[in-house]
């Protein structure tokens, strides 16, 4: 089994995961504080005057607050910037950079699409690519408070490369995937959230230029990505 060939790609996704995990908690301390802010403005404004006869007027609708869609309930939608790297266990190595949106359709029913740019340190050329791909998660088990998910994941997309992937193959080129993962709140008092996970990575062109053309690729993928709500 070779071993992973620490590469510039590779460093870069690593540190991108930890540039953005700072961002993170920076934009949650920022949040917290301009809440803050707003309860004490609102502790300082008069209340409704009462009636004459004495009794205090009901909250109205408006005045009650709406609470927050939490992670899993459909009705919000999020974002996730992540990185991740794959091996055949041979000579083969695919590191994807990933940007996605995505809402639950359903409860713990994800849905959304990610857009993906790529490294394959292969044999013959290596090369770089773009993708964009469906990515559908079932969060099968979940704390009550919702600091913790396990899920399974099915994805389906399609990849243009910068020249062949592999280097036998063809330029054009399908990426299914499962996998199963865990998502975890990133701090206290922040709805954002770490997501790791593993799955089967798929390059395929499905014999669209014959069989010749397409050798196609099997590997194991790790990535991670940190979630953010995009409200």
């Amino acid at each position: 089994m070779p071993m992973i060939k620490i590469t510039p790609p590779v460093v870069a996704s690593v540190g991108l995961l930890m540039a953005i995990a700072a961002t993170a908690r920076a934009s949650t301390e920022l949040r917290l504080d301009q809440s803050a802010g707003v309860a004490s403005a609102a502790a300082q404004q008069p209340g409704t005057p009462a009636p004459a006869g004495g009794n205090a007027a009901p909250a109205t609708d408006t005045q009650l607050s709406t609470p927050t869609l939490r992670f899993g309930d459909p009705g919000r939608w999020w974002l996730s910037v992540g990185a991740g790297i794959s091996s055949d266990f041979d000579d083969a190595i695919d590191v994807p950079v990933t940007v996605s949106a995505f809402t639950f359709v359903a409860p713990r029913l994800e849905a959304g699409l990610e857009l993906g740019g790529w490294y394959f340190d292969q044999p013959g050329d290596s090369t770089g690519g773009v993708s964009l791909s469906g990515v559908f998660r079932y969060h099968f088990l979940q704390a009550d408070d919702r600091d913790w998910t396990l899920f399974a994941e099915a994805r389906i997309g399609i990849l243009a490369g910068f020249d062949n992937v592999p280097s036998n193959g063809t330029e054009f080129n399908f990426l299914p995937g499962i996998g199963a993962g865990f998502t975890r709140r990133l701090f206290e008092d922040s709805d954002a959230r770490l997501l790791m996970g593993v799955r089967w990575h798929h390059i395929s062109n499905a014999n669209t230029r014959g069989s010749d053309r397409n050798p196609g690729r099997d590997a194991a993928m790790l990535y991670g990505a940190i979630v953010f709500p995009l409200d």
